[in-house]
């Protein structure tokens, strides 16, 4: 565990953050009536970094709470940090904080929209197209051309698939890797199901 040169009880605070002990982390500062008097931004931002390279997101919510300033810790650390974590689900308030705050800037939001595509968090999409995400973005590498749609759809994420058809995702756009719309992969009877519907409906 690394020291930061605090008192007893506040680094007895930060050990329970890292633990991921947020009901002792919050027992010790209530009880406690622990302030952090005196922390200055370079130390929450070096405390942020080092929750980032263990993926502890609830930490860093956390160290928002009692204070920091997630815009010292971007100049200081690059907005690279932020993006460490993949955006499983249930990570929408992170995101959510970080977008509202202007921390994430809009050239960020797109690999953030195919992970939640991906995991199927609905909400985190439906944030991102409120904020003007194309809805048919593509990415590169392994998953080159493909759009949300066909990574909700090949990971049966059929909450992120509605989202999509109403936003009105293109069903017809051919990806890059394997040059197939959506129809043509491999999905859930379910899946498929939806999507041939709303084709459906789209031709009246």
């Amino acid at each position: 565990m690394k020291i930061y040169n605090f008192n007893f009880l506040e680094q007895e605070l930060i050990n329970a953050l890292f633990r991921r002990g947020f009901g002792t982390a919050s027992k010790i500062r209530k009880n406690a009536g622990v302030k952090f008097a005196g922390m200055d931004q370079e130390i929450f931002s070096k405390i942020a970094l080092d929750f980032s390279f263990q993926g502890n997101y609830q930490g860093i919510y956390v160290l928002e709470w009692l204070g920091m300033d997630f815009s010292y810790t971007t100049r200081k650390y690059n907005t690279q940090i932020w993006l460490m974590y993949p955006a499983n689900k249930g990570y929408y308030r992170y995101y959510r904080k970080l977008i509202n705050n202007g921390v994430l800037e809009f050239y960020d939001y797109s690999a953030i929209f195919h992970d939640a595509a991906i995991c199927g968090d609905r909400r985190l999409m439906e944030l991102l197209i409120k904020k003007g995400m194309d809805i048919d973005s593509t990415i590169d590498g392994g998953l080159a051309g493909f759009t949300p749609l066909i990574s909700a759809a090949k990971n049966n994420q059929i909450s992120c698939v509605k989202v999509l058809l109403e936003n009105g995702a293109d069903i017809y756009i051919k990806d890059d890797a394997e040059r197939k719309t959506v129809l043509e992969h491999n999905l859930s009877k379910e899946v498929r199901k939806m999507i041939e519907d709303h084709a459906e409906k789209r031709k009246k």
